[in-house]
C-alpha cells in the first residue's frame, strides 16, 4: 500500500491526504487542513473542518521567514493551531522555510504530544537535530533528483519518514517510493510496509474514515 502524506493534486496512488480546498469530497477523500503562514493575516479558520471523520491531519500549517506576512503574526496562528491539534488529536503536516529555530522553540514551549510532519524536507544540516526533537522526515519529489538530500536520507531511520508528492504535477509518488528503496538499500516491498506502518500509528483516524 503507498501512502501519500501530503498532496495537493489527486492521483489515486494508494491512500492520499489530500491539503484541503473546495474540491475535495469529503466522503470519498482524506484531506488536511489549516492556516498556510501566508493566509495568517486574512483567513478565519472553519474548526469544523476538522470534526470530519476524513481530516486525518492539521496542515500545511507553521512559519515562513520568505514571505510579508510578520512572523509574529505566524507564530499567533500557529500556537492557536497547535491547540486544534492537541484538542482533536491531529498530527500537523509542517511548513518550515527559514524558521527552524522559531519551530523548535515553540515546540519546546507547547509540549505537544502529536506527531509533526516536517513537510518538504530539504535541509540536510537539520537532520540530527528534526529527529532528536522527534519530528517525522517528509519526503517529496525532491529526493529524485536533490544529491544532498539523497545523502542524508542514508542517515535516516526509516521509522522517522512519510513520503509525499505535494504539488507536484510530473513525477509520481511510486517514483518516490523506488528512489528512496534505492538509497536505503531496501526492496520496494519493504519500504512500503514500514511506511505504511508509520502512516498507521500517525494518522490513527484513516482506517474508520
Amino acid at each position: 500500500m503507498l501512502c501519500n502524506f501530503h498532496t495537493h493534486l489527486a492521483k489515486n496512488e494508494g491512500i492520499e491526504i489530500l491539503n484541503f480546498d473546495s474540491s475535495v469530497d469529503f466522503e470519498y477523500q482524506f484531506y488536511s487542513c489549516g492556516i498556510h503562514p501566508k493566509d495568517s493575516e486574512k483567513q478565519i479558520f472553519n474548526t469544523n473542518l476538522l470534526l470530519n471523520e476524513r481530516c486525518l491531519a492539521l496542515g500545511e500549517i507553521g512559519l515562513d521567514k520568505t514571505i510579508s506576512a510578520p512572523i509574529d503574526k505566524q507564530i499567533e496562528v500557529f500556537k492557536e493551531q497547535i491547540v486544534f491539534s492537541e484538542k482533536f488529536k491531529l498530527p500537523v503536516i509542517l511548513h518550515c522555510v527559514k524558521a527552524w529555530n522559531e519551530i523548535l522553540i515553540l515546540k519546546k514551549e507547547l509540549k505537544p504530544k502529536q506527531k509533526w510532519i516536517f513537510h518538504g524536507f530539504s535541509k540536510t544540516n537539520l537532520v540530527e537535530e528534526v529527529l532528536k526533537n522527534e519530528l517525522v522526515i517528509g519526503i517529496g519529489t525532491r529526493i529524485l533528483f536533490d544529491e544532498k538530500l539523497q545523502s542524508r536520507l542514508k542517515q535516516v531511520p526509516v521509522n522517522s519518514i512519510l513520503l509525499e508528492t505535494d504539488s507536484d504535477e510530473k513525477n509520481t509518488l511510486i517514483s518516490v517510493y523506488q528512489k528512496v528503496a534505492e538509497l536505503k538499500n531496501i526492496s520496494l516491498q519493504k519500504l512500503e510496509i514500514e511506511v505504511a506502518r508509520n502512516f498507521n500509528k500517525i494518522f490513527t483516524k484513516w482506517q474508520n474514515g
